[in-house]
């Protein structure tokens, strides 16, 4: 199938901070991705971290890559396409910086797209990430119905398919690019110490390039301020 996405309607297939780039061309992609359940609108604002991004002419990009996507091989696809459009649109290198980003569901995205992206990203940062999707399949009752369907499709028996978007279940095959792991002992929709903890043990045994920040006493996707500086550090450090 041809790809309806081009450089001419990106707004219909992402959100980006364009407009507060005032037509400077970016030092780098930020690719953020939302998490279960996210993405059903079509932003009108501009959120903080591409208020922040857009001080460093980075490009905030927030796909619409769907509420129930686990980043199967559709939603790379659909990524890979947008991040094309962008550099067409902006006339950019095919080498510029991809910072791949993302919370809770968007955070095993980002993982699992830096994978499996078209254009290796150069940093991946995640917040709460779900690590271990096949314990994750049965960790909440709200999660079975979404996993199943992002991956029923594939020609394989169903555990072996989310293997395949599980990032613990990758360590082996990831990229040797910079990491940044954000976790809060207090998570009760993913737990820290059946995802992040595994994952990031994993990741260090392996001798990956891995820093990983632990919180205590809060919750999913919850940062000190000290920590939410460091995240929005690390995802706009990487422009040229």
């Amino acid at each position: 199938m041809q790809s309806p996405i081009n450089k001419d309607n990106i707004e219909l297939f992402a959100h980006t901070n364009e407009e507060l780039l005032k037509g400077a061309k970016p030092k780098s992609l930020v690719v953020e991705f939302h998490g279960l359940g996210g993405g059903l609108d079509m932003l009108t604002d501009q959120w903080p971290l591409a208020r922040i991004l857009a001080e460093q002419e980075a490009l905030y990009i927030l796909p619409y890559y769907g509420p129930w996507c686990w980043m199967n091989d559709s939603s790379v696809k659909y990524v890979d396409e947008v991040i094309d459009a962008v550099i067409e649109r902006f006339g950019l290198d095919g080498d510029i910086p991809i910072v791949s980003s993302g919370y809770s569901m968007g955070g095993q995205g980002a993982l699992v797209y830096a994978r499996y992206a078209k254009r290796t990203p150069v940093a991946v940062a995640a917040l709460s990430p779900v690590c271990d999707l096949l314990y994750h399949f049965t960790e909440r009752p709200d999660v079975a119905r979404t996993v199943y369907s992002s991956y029923a499709h594939f020609d394989m028996p169903y555990e072996e398919a989310i293997k395949l978007r599980s990032p613990v279940h990758l360590v082996d095959s990831m990229p040797d690019i910079k990491y940044a792991v954000f976790h809060a002992d207090k998570d009760g929709a993913v737990h820290k110490d059946k995802h992040s903890d595994v994952f990031v043990g994993k990741m260090k045994a392996l001798g990956r390039d891995m820093d990983y920040y632990e919180f205590k006493g809060l919750g999913h996707c919850e940062l000190t301020d000290e920590g939410r500086e460091i995240y929005h550090n690390f995802v706009k450090s990487f422009g040229r």
